[in-house]
């Protein structure tokens, strides 16, 4: 967070960006959140930097989709295409030195904290909408969403949904189809298949600490 004593430099302010629709999803690890949740519909928000994170008041915001199987870098590329829209209108407002601004409801927003292991773990007994959609959201680039198996862990980077399959019921977790390219795994609901090195790099840096 930026000290105050910086804040108070600039005679009109900081402009900060973030890629929700304000208030809400303030804090880190957004666009992820938004992904596993299931958010449809966001915004990359310009604001003026306050003490608070994420909560003073909104300049302007672009609105973008994040369709339902957009994967976290399909997403960055629309934060990016969003904040090209937006620069030349903040651009007019710093040469006319004339900014709106709108003061959040924080009361109806909330945060969100960084993301974990902890949260990027897959648990099988979960529907299998739940599973796809924690898989998107930390895919490539991110570390990528793991599970367990035979005591090992093994990172997903790719997913799909078998509908109408007609294998009997099975209890989560329970393995029906195995390659060294994906897995296909019984969820709370239905089959899942999962791909292993679908975006597989050797190298991963962590958005953890970012």
């Amino acid at each position: 967070m930026i000290n105050k004593s910086i804040i108070k430099i600039p005679k009109i302010g900081i402009i900060g960006f973030h890629p929700s629709k304000l208030p809400l999803y303030r804090g880190r690890s957004t666009i992820a959140w938004q992904i596993e949740e299931g958010v449809r519909s966001s915004a990359y928000t310009a604001f003026f930097v306050n003490s608070k994170p994420d909560a003073g008041d909104v300049i302007l915001s672009q609105n973008f989709i994040i369709n339902k199987d957009d994967y976290v870098n399909d997403v960055l590329n629309k934060v990016d295409k969003a904040l090209k829209k937006m620069l030349p209108r903040i651009y007019k407002m710093m040469k006319s030195n004339s900014f709106p601004r709108v003061k959040q409801n924080l009361k109806k927003g909330f945060y969100k904290t960084l993301r974990s292991d902890n949260n990027s773990i897959i648990v099988w007994n979960r529907k299998a909408l739940e599973i796809f959609n924690k898989i998107r959201a930390v895919s490539h680039p991110y570390p990528g969403a793991f599970f367990l198996l035979n005591g090992k862990r093994v990172s997903a980077w790719y997913s799909k949904i078998i509908k109408n399959n007609q294998q009997k019921v099975r209890k989560p977790g329970t393995v029906v189809k195995k390659s060294k390219d994906y897995i296909v795994v019984m969820t709370k609901d239905k089959l899942i298949k999962v791909f292993l090195k679908k975006y597989e790099k050797k190298k991963k840096k962590s958005f953890y600490n970012c």
